[in-house]
């Protein structure tokens, strides 16, 4: 199912029952680490917290394949249900109780930022998509998901060539000692892009900046329709109604019905700010 723990398995259906036998490990492991191992006792029964990978390897696995499974691909599973039923992540109960600290190696992201950074610089296009993945499988590696999602975003600038933005000092080739910084702002960046490609779809570019839109945004709970208590929204409908047959870039918006667009435009607000929420 899991190509030997390398990526998720290729169809929808296999991932469904990959999902189901992950809740039923889980389950199962958590069942077997309830009985604690006994050093004085002469059997060899129960779980040891100070050898925990010794449970590890007699389910079938290295522990560098326990990690592969139970967090990278777990974590990638839970991003694409959660896209593809349109639930949050955070609902998707899959998380497992791990018996050891997973360190985040910073050195090893550094240097990978490093070199998507120079190998977008020099155009080394295969370079900079190889190195592009394994930071995204560092990224989903990550307990923390709010941090994976700024390194997620940060490396998608990047070899999109939108960080470090064009006229800035940035010097090459790349040597950073901590990437932190860089990560912040190309982040930071990653996100004005998706607010800014948003405003030139929907034809509001005139009506509310990208700052005004995360503002909005910052007070919003996922899944409630909490954004329109003062009449924000519907003061930006308003407005963009007027003009979104000249300002939205979007050739399918353009052709919608005044009515269509409200509707549309309202919907989107809320799921662009669902996003917003859930990262």
């Amino acid at each position: 199912m899991t190509c030997e723990f390398i990526q998720l398995p290729p169809s929808e259906k296999q991932k469904e029952n990959m999902l189901e036998r992950l809740r039923e490990y889980n389950v199962g492991m958590a069942k077997l680490k309830q009985y604690d191992y006994d050093p004085e006792n002469k059997s060899d029964e129960g779980f040891d917290y100070n050898n925990p990978d010794d449970l590890i390897r007699k389910v079938g696995m290295t522990p560098e394949q326990e990690v592969m499974l139970t967090t990278v691909l777990t974590n990638e599973l839970k991003a694409y249900i959660s896209k593809k039923k349109d639930i949050p992540v955070y609902q998707i109960e899959l998380r497992m109780t791990h018996v050891k600290d997973i360190k985040i190696d910073y050195d090893y992201l550094t240097e990978l930022v490093n070199k998507l950074l120079n190998a977008v610089h020099d155009g080394n296009d295969q370079e900079a998509d190889e190195t592009k993945d394994k930071i995204d499988q560092f990224a989903n590696g990550l307990d923390d998901r709010a941090y994976a999602t700024k390194i997620l975003n940060a490396a998608d600038a990047i070899r999109k060539g939108e960080y470090p933005p064009k006229g800035s000092d940035f010097r090459y080739p790349a040597h950073l000692k901590d990437c932190e910084k860089v990560i912040r702002a190309a982040n930071t960046i990653s996100i004005n892009r998706v607010f800014l490609n948003f405003r030139g779809k929907w034809g509001i570019t005139d009506v509310i900046t990208s700052a005004e839109m995360c503002a909005l945004f910052s007070r919003h709970r996922y899944g409630k329709q909490d954004l329109d208590d003062a009449g924000e929204i519907s003061d930006i409908i308003k407005s963009a109604s007027e003009e979104y047959k000249t300002m939205a870039l979007d050739e399918e918006v353009q052709a919608l019905s005044r009515i269509k667009y409200r509707n549309g435009l309202r919907e989107a607000i809320y799921k662009l700010a669902d996003k917003m929420a859930e990262n």
